[in-house]
């Protein structure tokens, strides 16, 4: 009788704990989505990475203006940008969002490029929920989506077209294989480690 009651209690506490979980999932993509800022509203970085995804599908990367055309000097460069030897700006970020938000843009057009940093932020979420939940348990696992998806950092920077939660997301995926490795010592999880951590 203990043990059926235990067993129930158990199965009602698992219950739960999914619940919780989709109920925090589906709660923060709900208020992240809703509060997307669009990329050439706020911050410059975002502005650079939208402009760069739509230039890539245009198939240029640098660009130019007349002024700097005609003088070739530093002060018509806008913020964010570097001067070429053709006096032409390109940006000082490596090509790596630009190339994810081209693909999207290419699919969606410009609602995509708003949605990228929203979508990326619920993935970080549901990705670093699996992975704690795989590595510590269940109830690490629903304690780590509940602060992700409390901090204030992890919501602003979903919020905009900014490379931070990426990053976060990919070096995750390779430490978290990189564990991997060094509990059951196979080459494919050191393979996807070095992956993983070289696109962060």
């Amino acid at each position: 009788m203990l043990l059926k009651n235990s067993s129930k209690y158990s199965s009602i506490l698992d219950l739960s704990l999914k619940i919780g979980k989709i109920s925090i999932i589906t709660f923060f993509g709900i208020m992240v989505i809703a509060n997307f800022v669009p990329y050439f509203v706020d911050t410059p970085d975002s502005y650079v990475y939208g402009l760069k995804s739509i230039s890539l599908t245009e198939g240029t990367w640098s660009t130019t203006n007349f002024l700097l055309e005609e003088t070739g000097k530093w002060e018509y460069v806008p913020t964010s940008w570097k001067k070429t030897i053709d006096d032409t700006a390109i940006p000082k970020y490596f090509p790596g969002l630009p190339i994810i938000g081209a693909i999207f843009y290419s699919i969606g057009d410009v609602p995509a490029l708003f949605y990228l940093g929203p979508i990326f932020a619920i993935i970080l979420l549901i990705t670093s929920e699996r992975i704690s939940t795989k590595l510590f348990g269940k109830y690490v696992g629903f304690l780590t989506l509940l602060f992700m998806a409390t901090n204030g950092y992890v919501f602003d920077t979903g919020r905009y077209l900014l490379s931070d939660n990426i990053f976060v997301l990919f070096s995750l995926l390779g430490i978290f294989y990189l564990i991997l490795f060094f509990r059951n010592k196979k080459s494919n999880s050191l393979v996807f480690a070095s992956v993983f951590l070289m696109l962060s």
